[in-house]
């Protein structure tokens, strides 16, 4: 009965290390100055699917410091300040405020390398829903 406790407790501990590691390993992957590529549209809505493009401009920028603090300038050019966060490797979340449009739940990681970062935002409603998919360069 002791071992199998010692052993239980051994592999949280590495569980717990090795995701502590992974975490760390992410959030070094996003701090950086990401520059938009494009971002994809899609509505469904009473049954008619239509989608769009916007490419970003060379100014349009998305700043995610090591503090956690946010910056960006999009199509307005105005620089927007918040913080950020990465939730269970897998969730980008920017807190909004009055001048940043960002999902209260965050935005799903699709895709995270040291140049590039997607990410994928669903938004149902009864029988509508709302895709967006945003593609970021470093």
């Amino acid at each position: 009965m002791r071992s199998a406790l010692t052993i239980l407790i051994a592999l949280i501990t590495i569980s717990t290390i090795s995701s502590c590691k992974k975490d760390e390993k992410a959030n070094s992957l996003i701090v950086g100055k990401w520059f938009f590529e494009k971002i994809d549209y899609v509505e469904f809505e009473d049954g008619q699917k239509t989608t769009s493009t916007e490419t970003g401009g060379p100014g349009d920028f998305f700043q995610f410091d090591a503090d956690g603090k946010f910056s960006g300038s999009t199509w307005s050019n105005k620089i927007e300040v918040s913080t950020w966060e990465l939730i269970n490797n897998k969730m980008l979340k920017v807190k909004p405020n009055s001048e940043i449009d960002w999902p209260e739940a965050g935005m799903e990681i699709k895709t995270l390398t040291s140049s590039s970062l997607v990410l994928y935002e669903k938004t149902i409603e009864g029988n509508n829903y709302y895709e967006t998919t945003v593609y970021l360069k470093k």
